[in-house]
């Protein structure tokens, strides 16, 4: 049988009919007998299916699909099993094993190991779990205490004290600013640290001027240093100044804070500042160019999530 699998990058593409390539499997006797990559780019639903037709192509695999393209695709002969995620490779293993299923990739994995611990581990979907003893107030299910620690460290439970401390105030009327200086006050620092980002600066100015009211405040701006796309090989150009996460971090730990905020880095760049950080690190607020920053509001429009499916 010939298969085919709509690519991005070497996943099964989200949005079949936007990949930009396809790989060609040929299947017999549960062994994959070749494989070939054909570019996609540019073809209408029409040509997809005439395509997948002149190629003698018998099942499609991939992600989501418009319901016309599947019916027409059906009706001239190609299988389709779609609703699927994951790496490609991965995909054509449980499609050889007979275990591929819609759906695959999008809900938990059981571990093929025999040990019970690798198996709860592996099974761990809290989005998907049927129970949801939690939100009733309840313990978790049994066999859980042997992979999660005890937490009665020191530290830790101080600052889960502090912490429930501010989450449980009788009057939920805390912002986000003010929870930090509660925690902040609850936990006796001294010494905070702020990266923020550059486009973030009026904000970070009057965020600054909150808190040091209560703490000593050292803030440090992305572009500290002023270090350059060819100071660190990047292809950008020689003008332009890149984010210095990690000098930021680099000078925070120096001034010996006891915790860093961070305050609008970018994706990414707060997990090298977050990697880098000798103190604690919480975000006050992040950075969202098309929303306000109010990234959140994109889960709840429909026009976002479309929008971002198209693009993949």
């Amino acid at each position: 049988m010939r298969i085919a699998l709509p690519l991005f990058g070497t996943r099964v593409a989200p949005r079949c009919l936007y990949a930009e390539s396809m790989l060609l499997v040929s299947v017999s006797n549960g062994k994959v007998n070749s494989r070939v990559a054909r570019d996609t780019s540019g073809l209408s639903n029409d040509e997809w299916v005439d395509m997948l037709v002149e190629l003698g192509i018998g099942m499609l695999i991939c992600g989501a699909v418009p319901a016309h393209f599947r019916d027409e695709a059906t009706a001239r002969g190609v299988e389709i099993i779609t609703n699927i995620a994951g790496e490609a490779d991965d995909i054509i293993n449980q499609l050889v094993k007979g275990t591929l299923a819609p759906g695959y990739g999008l809900s938990s994995k059981i571990a093929e190991s025999e040990n019970p611990k690798d198996k709860l581990l592996d099974s761990i979907d809290c989005i998907r779990c049927m129970d949801r003893v939690c939100l009733r107030g309840g313990k978790c299910r049994k066999g859980m205490e042997t992979i999660i620690p005890p937490g009665n460290n020191g530290d830790i439970r101080k600052t889960l004290e502090v912490a429930t401390d501010v989450a449980l105030e009788k009057d939920p009327k805390l912002c986000r600013v003010a929870e930090l200086v509660h925690y902040g006050i609850g936990m006796q620092y001294k010494n905070i640290g702020l990266a923020f980002c550059v486009e973030m600066f009026r904000e970070a100015e009057i965020l600054v001027g909150v808190l040091r009211r209560f703490f000593d405040v050292t803030p440090v701006c992305c572009k500290v240093g002023g270090i350059t796309a060819e100071d660190v090989d990047l292809p950008e150009g020689p003008q332009d100044l890149v984010c210095n996460v990690v000098g930021q971090a680099h000078i925070l730990n120096m001034k010996n804070t006891e915790l860093n905020v961070i305050a609008g880095l970018c994706v990414g760049c707060d997990t090298l500042f977050t990697q880098y950080s000798k103190a604690p690190v919480t975000t006050l607020f992040v950075k969202d160019k098309s929303l306000a920053n109010n990234p959140v509001g994109a889960l709840f429009s429909k026009y976002y999530l479309d929008d971002l499916a198209s693009e993949f």
